[in-house]
């Protein structure tokens, strides 16, 4: 069973250490309370629940089982705008994980997100599609994309406190002219057959991982060849991240989830 946050409309504090009584002698966790939404849209504090919050227990098959609690996520499109949010965060003491993606989100992504929990405070979502990692012009056209519905996805399931979708301006602005080259890896495997884009993706990463000053970012072992990378390059540039490798996730026919599988035929899918 599950713990869902109900709340009244009163706006007072029981300020206590001991957790609020439920309709059933479930404990309520620091970390549930610190979620709870007030009537006017505020937080209630750590260990200070509102008066009236009660909670429920939910069974597995229940829709709401599977959605967090309400994280009020904010999205982000500037450098400048998410650079104000993460300097405060780290005032507060928070720790930061990242979870970079290309967009057209699906489990795979969510369990990247969810993988973070106990690990960082506070949880970012990156979705940009970038142009740099692509030799084909074809496939970076027809790559998948669909911000509102991602955006969609994260509100319903919970657990992002920022998605972060710059533009190529922010990413790359007029006049941009460094790469970052892991040598060695990327002429094996994936990256043989695609010249540059291994140079492409150690860019973004880095970009992304100073712009959002991450303290944890999580990458799925589906992409091996991406995560030996990217190792690689943190612990080359000594650059103050932890990467946190999750297992591949896979479709009930054992195809692993890719964003790209939207692109396939149903023969195609099967083929795979």
């Amino acid at each position: 069973l599950k713990l869902m946050c109900q709340y009244s409309a009163t706006l007072a504090y029981s300020c206590k250490q001991s957790p609020v009584p439920c309709q059933k002698p479930l404990p309520v966790t620091k970390k549930l309370l610190t979620h709870c939404q007030l009537a006017d849209g505020h937080k209630s504090p750590y260990n200070c629940p509102p008066i009236g919050l009660r909670c429920v227990a939910l069974p597995y098959w229940h829709p709401l089982f599977y959605k967090q609690p309400e994280t009020f996520m904010k999205r982000i499109t500037t450098r400048q705008e998410l650079a104000d949010c993460v300097t405060q965060w780290h005032k507060e003491g928070h720790t930061i994980g990242l979870v970079p993606t290309m967009g057209a989100l699906h489990t795979g992504h969510l369990t990247l997100l969810k993988a973070l929990e106990g690990k960082a405070t506070r949880r970012i979502v990156s979705v940009f599609v970038n142009p740099i990692q692509f030799n084909n012009p074809d496939d970076f056209r027809l790559y998948p994309r669909g911000l509102d519905a991602d955006a969609a996805l994260l509100e319903q399931t919970g657990g992002a406190d920022i998605l972060y979708a710059p533009d190529v301006s922010q990413m790359y602005p007029d006049g941009f002219a460094t790469r970052i080259l892991v040598s060695g890896l990327d002429t094996m495997l994936c990256g043989a057959d695609r010249p540059g884009h291994f140079d492409g993706v150690a860019t973004i990463v880095t970009k992304l991982f100073m712009q959002t000053q991450a303290d944890i970012a999580a990458f799925g072992e589906k992409d091996f060849q991406q995560l030996c990378i990217i190792r690689r390059m943190v612990q080359d540039l000594n650059l103050p991240v932890s990467i946190l490798p999750v297992p591949t996730v896979r479709e009930a026919d054992d195809l692993a989830l890719s964003s790209r599988n939207k692109r396939l035929s149903p023969e195609r899918s099967e083929e795979r």
